[in-house]
């Protein structure tokens, strides 16, 4: 049944597309050739009437086929080119043109009026100067201005542009529909100039045609008379000479009478009848001059009417706005003299606010610098987000985080050689290398967690795992090279050296904070105590790493395997020492 159908659906597929298919697209088609042509034409240095035209010729038949961005684009080109040469008529095109792309392609009808608007003044000088024609001021009042304004109606938004752009386009309505008037008025007028023109030819062909006819009767009248006078003198001669005239010649000489007669009074009757159809095309067309007059001046009273009427409304409107003005003035002056007296009362409680104002900034400014304190010592104690979760919620939950690469350090042989220093040196030593490490961790993002003796631990990989591990271990590769640097400075000196073990390993880890009064944000999970085994197990002045560390920063940084090595109660564990970073 299905394979029976389809040749039927094939059919109906190929009418329906002749019918209503084809026709819309072969119009595109022709358009877009047209363009191509005009795009052929345009100089782009050019600057002339012709250039102007081309380009909103082009416009309009992008327009046409609905691609309303690439007659924008052109229209902005002829506007600025019409305005530069203070072509008028080319400039009323594009602003026509751009009021259909800001209606259309922009939804924008209230900046499509500012551009309608601007061409209908345009063509309104060019109207009344004789620049342009009836039906070039026609086109643009009906097929543009009034069209746009329909379509504005009918879409019936909601939105305040199209309020706005519906209410501009209103009160042009009746200038527009004074002109499409006085344009038929006009044209009314000139047909029938014309029909009285061809009436006043048809009678001068009439008249001279009833000359033509008088002198023709005229001649033939001469002619008859001098045929019978002619008679006459014979038959005279003939009586001269018989003495008698014949009944015959008598009969002839009364019919030549009553003939003669006959022609001159069907002559005389057809001249009366051409004057009476000459008087009466005089008459007609004396009806129709004074018809024509009257409808002119109905129609120039017609327009004064309207004119004094709109007067009256703007007069009215004046008188009404100067009451409300005056209202509004008394009003103005009874509420400046409350304004002031509520003033002077403001202004007393101003400076009593001020006053107040002052001592609550000092106050502020001691509440200030305490907090600045206090906030100084948290960011020393906690992390930033730990901080911020303390504000927020005023207190920390322990959360848990799968991949956080934890540093520890501890210097060779400290306890001996704190045993030949005072105190104060020992401390003094210390706090130039840890706030030196405090630096390095601020500067790659990581945090540090605590100091324990000589021991500093440090971690990172709360928020970006892989990130942080690569910058853990090149903020320790900077700690083994301030270290270096310190112990080159201590041989000059001839005092104690220090060096550093480091070790780091990457794992799951559960950080909070501990306390209520003395906070303490601490980590805890066998990740703390693998990276501790790692720096017990590495060697002086070496950074030692864990496997799982190795395999997030090992495309950046050069290692040497250490293969598997025992671990203090955790067994044996393989491990690397990282040399350098990679170019």
């Amino acid at each position: 049944m299905k394979t029976q159908l389809q040749p039927y659906f094939y059919f109906i597929f190929i009418v329906f597309s002749l019918f209503f298919i084809h026709p819309t697209t072969k119009a595109q088609q022709d358009n877009t050739v047209l363009i191509e042509k005009l795009k052929t034409q345009i100089n782009e240095k050019a600057k002339t009437y012709y250039q102007v035209q081309n380009l909103n010729l082009i416009a309009k038949k992008y327009i046409e086929n609905e691609k309303y961005k690439e007659a924008k684009t052109y229209l902005l080109k002829a506007e600025k080119l019409a305005t530069e040469l203070n072509y008028l008529q080319g400039l009323s095109e594009s602003y026509t043109y751009l009021g259909l792309t800001k209606a259309y392609y922009d939804e924008r009808p209230d900046e499509a009026f500012v551009y309608h608007e601007k061409a209908y003044r345009i063509y309104k000088q060019l109207f009344e100067t004789e620049k342009i024609k009836e039906e070039q001021m026609l086109d643009f009042l009906n097929n543009y201005a009034i069209d746009l304004y329909e379509n504005i109606k009918a879409k019936d938004s909601k939105k305040r542009r199209y309020k706005k752009a519906i209410d501009n386009f209103q009160k042009l309505q009746s200038e527009f529909k004074e002109y499409i008037a006085l344009i038929a008025s006009k044209k009314e007028l000139a047909e029938k100039e014309k029909t009285l023109k061809e009436k006043e030819s048809t009678i001068k062909a009439k008249e001279s045609t009833i000359k033509e006819k008088e002198t023709t009767i005229g001649s033939k009248v001469n002619e008859l008379i001098s045929k019978q006078l002619s008679l006459k003198n014979e038959i005279l001669a003939k009586a001269k000479i018989t003495g008698k005239l014949e009944a015959s010649e008598l009969e002839k000489m009364r019919l030549q009478d009553s003939i003669v007669g006959r022609n001159l009074q069907l002559s005389i009757q057809e001249i009366d009848n051409q004057k009476l159809l000459k008087e009466k095309a005089i008459k007609e067309k004396e009806a129709e001059v004074h018809k024509a007059k009257a409808t002119q001046t109905q129609l120039w009273l017609f327009i004064f009417a309207v004119s004094i009427f709109l007067l009256i409304i703007l007069v009215l409107f004046i008188i009404i706005w100067l009451r409300n003005q005056r209202k509004a003035n008394s009003l103005l002056q009874q509420k400046n003299k409350e304004i002031e007296l509520k003033a002077e009362e403001i202004q007393q409680q101003a400076e009593e606010i001020l006053a107040q104002r002052d001592a609550l900034e000092e106050k502020s400014e001691v509440l200030i610098q305490e907090q600045q304190k206090s906030e100084a010592l948290l960011s020393n104690i906690l992390p930033p987000h730990v901080i911020h979760e303390l504000k927020e919620n005023g207190a920390v939950t322990p959360s848990y985080h799968s991949q956080v690469s934890v540093i520890f350090t501890d210097f060779k042989g400290f306890t001996k050689m704190a045993a030949n220093m005072t105190a104060e040196e020992v401390v003094t030593e210390l706090t130039t290398c840890f706030e030196k490490f405090d630096e390095i961790m601020e500067k790659y993002d990581l945090d540090k967690i605590k100091t324990i003796g000589d021991g500093y631990m440090a971690a990172g990989g709360f928020f970006n795992s892989k990130k942080q591990a690569n910058n853990a271990v090149e903020a320790c590769l900077d700690m083994l090279a301030f270290m270096e640097e310190w112990k080159k400075q201590k041989m000059e000196q001839q005092k104690p050296i220090f060096e550093v073990r480091i070790g780091i390993h990457t794992g799951g880890v559960v950080a909070g904070v501990i306390g209520k009064k003395k906070f303490a944000y601490d980590i805890w999970g066998d990740t703390v105590n693998l990276a501790s085994r790692m720096e017990s197990s590495g060697e002086a002045g070496k950074l030692n790493i864990s496997e799982s560390t190795y395999n997030i920063i090992k495309d950046n940084f050069e290692c040497t395997p250490r293969g598997m090595i025992e671990a203090k109660n955790a067994g044996e564990m393989q491990m690397f020492f990282v040399e350098r970073k990679k170019d």
